[in-house]
């Protein structure tokens, strides 16, 4: 047998004592215990030896027990995330334990299910409903309908990963540092998550666009880079803050102004964009007014892109499991209706390209009226220009388009192969050099057009 056993008891009653914390606990002050009753024999031994001790005996109360996910001959464990529900949890994940998990008394068929109807004493959805649902009679309707067969065991876990993800949602909330609700002026509810991104990506903006002195510009220095960072961890313990985050890595933390690339920040993005989609309930089945107003295109397409670029360019062993990822989301969004007439033509999440997201099924052409835009008739007039300088460039021998790739200084193209490429010729001024050697007449007609210089957001691409 293991020898631990001797001395487990006397384990886990010494934190009984305020004399075990003398720090900041005064002596002879009572401790109270809420426990679960399979605790019960250690604290009534605790309490035995208390008076020969001459310490106060703690009180208890017993709680409702919580069984594991796998059911009440299991238990829960710190190691294995499978045996519980987190608080730490995205509501997709908490869906997923749930259903994948959670033990259920109803039968091993539908029809066996139908017939004699699920054990409510060992279903553990229904037993961790009892605790947290709070309306009375939708339990009892719930625990009536399920034990006689008309209601079914998914139909529990559905409402169970409701309930649950409410409440843990909530609870990630709450954990967002008051200084950060100030300091960005952050609303702690999942419907303005598209309001606390307008709020992180303007003030940063500020800061990217107006370098201090001797910064490399446009870049984030040191300091702010920190704030960037300090964004991205309550990013991920509140979901109300994934889209801020997603979109703040994604627009301004890229790179240190050394022009150095920062990986975590990328896959961070990703990951966040990942889980804005749950935030706002993006489901690819809604209505595209709704798709629309909550920017799920936004949401999927850089998602996809980023996972996908992540897969393209990492050399870990982590590469499938990107590339795996980008290609469960592009089957996500290929089921929305509006992208129909385009959809079946993405094979690979490269294929996915935001002029078809935003004009679906709308014929390749400019989109512009040239009386309104002056620009777009200056493009035409020199379309011809800009189609034989890339042109030759593509017909370069030894791949020279794919080598300006590979040295994109922006590396923001999320280029692959057969996919939608994007080679950048100027970003914020800075130019692609190695680039306008190739094309010179085309970066010299850039550089005529005072709305494209003289605005400092400025990107043109190929």
């Amino acid at each position: 047998d293991n020898i631990g056993k001797c001395a487990f008891t006397a384990i886990q009653a010494s934190p009984s004592f305020a004399i075990s914390f003398p720090d900041f606990l005064k002596p002879g002050m009572r401790c109270f215990i809420p426990q679960a009753i399979d605790q019960d024999p250690y604290f009534r031994l605790c309490r035995r030896v208390a008076d020969d001790l001459k310490w106060p005996k703690p009180a208890l109360v017993h709680s409702k027990f919580l069984p594991a996910l796998q059911g009440h001959q299991t238990k829960m464990s710190a190691s294995v995330e499978s045996t519980a529900l987190y608080m730490t949890d995205t509501p997709k994940k908490l869906r997923k334990k749930i259903n994948k998990n959670a033990f259920s008394g109803g039968g091993k068929t539908l029809e066996e299910q139908q017939k004699y109807g699920a054990n409510l004493d060992v279903d553990v959805s229904y037993q961790y409903l009892k605790i947290w649902l709070e309306d009375d009679e939708e339990l009892e309707k719930i625990g009536t309908e399920y034990a006689a067969g008309r209601m079914l065991t998914g139909e529990v876990k559905k409402r169970l990963a409701d309930v649950v993800g409410e409440i843990v949602v909530e609870h990630q909330v709450s954990l967002v540092p008051t200084n950060a609700l100030t300091k960005f002026n952050f609303e702690v509810s999942a419907e303005y998550d598209l309001f606390n991104q307008g709020t992180a990506v303007r003030y940063f903006e500020d800061l990217f666009y107006e370098p201090q002195e001797g910064q490399k510009k446009p870049s984030l220095n040191a300091t702010q880079l920190e704030e960037v960072e300090a964004l991205r961890h309550q990013a991920y313990a509140n979901p109300v803050l994934a889209l801020a985050g997603a979109q703040v890595l994604y627009m301004f933390g890229w790179f240190r102004s050394t022009g150095e690339l920062i990986w975590e920040n990328i896959l961070s993005s990703a990951e966040l964009f990942e889980r804005s989609i749950y935030v706002s309930d993006c489901k690819p089945e809604h209505s595209y007014e709704v798709w629309h107003d909550n920017a799920c295109d936004i949401r999927w397409t850089h998602a996809i892109l980023l996972y996908h670029w992540l897969a393209q360019t990492d050399t870990t062993s982590q590469q499938q499991a990107y590339q795996k990822k980008a290609q469960e989301l592009l089957e996500g969004i290929k089921r929305v209706q509006k992208y129909e007439p385009v959809s079946s033509g993405w094979t690979s999440p490269g294929h996915v390209n935001f002029n078809s997201i935003i004009f679906a099924g709308k014929p390749s052409r400019p989109i512009w009226a040239t009386a309104e835009l002056p620009i777009g008739k200056w493009l035409e007039e020199h379309h011809h220009i800009f189609k034989a300088e890339l042109q030759a460039i593509l017909n370069e021998p030894g791949d020279v388009y794919g080598q300006l790739m590979k040295i994109d200084p922006s590396r923001e193209h999320l280029a692959t192969p057969g996919g939608w490429d994007t080679l950048r010729i100027v970003r914020y001024h800075n130019w692609f050099e190695v680039f306008c050697q190739l094309a010179p007449m085309t970066c010299e007609l850039i550089k005529t057009r005072p709305e494209i210089n003289e605005c400092k957001f400025m990107n043109v691409n190929y």
